[in-house]
């Protein structure tokens, strides 16, 4: 969505004067909640925030400015947005002792709809799966809201989930496994394949230089792939040469049946993902 159009940018401005209250301020929330004020979404003042640990919220406040909640029911009632960034098992106690028919917007893996409507007591919900490099502005998010959702409330979900990274809206609820098992839990697997490759690199005799070639492969080849736009095959047979180093190494990962492995992590993944209904 172009957010530049002048009418969206009107409606965003109308939006930004509403209140948004942030339910657990962890890795993933604090991202949220810095990524927001630094796309100026919405300003400081329009923000509560709302963690179990007082110490994070007091460093919170003084930093960004944002208000701090002494409860999640006070923040609740003085918000028109709700965030919910808590854990997954966290989620019944965390809603028992408040109740909304205002949007909520949740980053809970496994949780589905249904369970949140029933936690929450909002119809209307926008389930959403970032991942971690939402940090650094470069996330990605797989969304789906309820039928109750308008279409202004989903430009809002959108401009929301836009100021960390990009942002998908899926045609059922059901992709969000596949999102979570790709996306959400994917960085971890570039990282198990980046720890694997610096211990050769030091085993070979890199030493402490190992993870500053992994690191800098890793980004350019990122690079490479946004810039390219071409599929990732045709990026591979680009790089492998007949006869070569790199078709050596690949032959080794064919006979070892990379693909398969990673399609059964990734299955395991996604099954979990299924079996986490809060």
């Amino acid at each position: 969505m172009n957010f530049q159009n002048s009418k969206i940018k009107n409606f965003l401005t109308k939006l930004s004067m509403q209140k948004l209250a942030i339910i657990g301020c962890g890795i993933m929330g604090s991202a949220i909640l810095e990524a927001l004020l630094r796309e100026k979404v919405f300003p400081p003042s329009r923000i509560s925030a709302i963690d179990a640990d007082e110490k994070k919220l007091a460093k919170l406040k003084k930093k960004f400015g944002v208000k701090v909640a002494k409860n999640a029911t006070e923040a609740v009632e003085k918000a028109d947005v709700i965030l919910l960034a808590v854990k997954p098992q966290n989620l019944a106690s965390v809603c028992q002792n408040w109740k909304t028919e205002k949007l909520v917007i949740s980053i809970l893996a496994g949780a589905p709809i249904a369970n949140l409507q029933k936690a929450t007591g909002s119809q209307k919900i926008a389930r959403a799966m970032p991942n971690t490099p939402a940090k650094i502005g470069a996330g990605i998010s797989g969304w789906f809201a309820s039928k109750n959702v308008s279409k202004t409330e989903k430009i809002l979900v959108r401009k929301i989930l836009a100021s960390f990274g990009k942002e998908v809206e899926l045609r059922n609820e059901k992709m969000l496994n596949t999102v979570t098992a790709i996306s959400g839990s994917g960085p971890a697997y570039f990282f198990v394949f980046a720890e694997a490759l610096e211990k050769v690199a030091r085993k070979f005799g890199l030493g402490k230089l190992a993870p500053i070639f992994v690191r800098q492969t890793f980004l350019g080849a990122a690079k490479l792939a946004e810039a390219a736009k071409i599929s990732f095959s045709e990026l591979r047979k680009n790089v492998t040469s007949k006869g070569g180093t790199t078709e050596a190494a690949l032959k080794v990962f064919e006979k070892k049946k990379f693909g398969k492995i990673v399609e059964i992590a990734a299955k395991a993944a996604k099954k979990r993902s299924e079996k986490l209904k809060n």
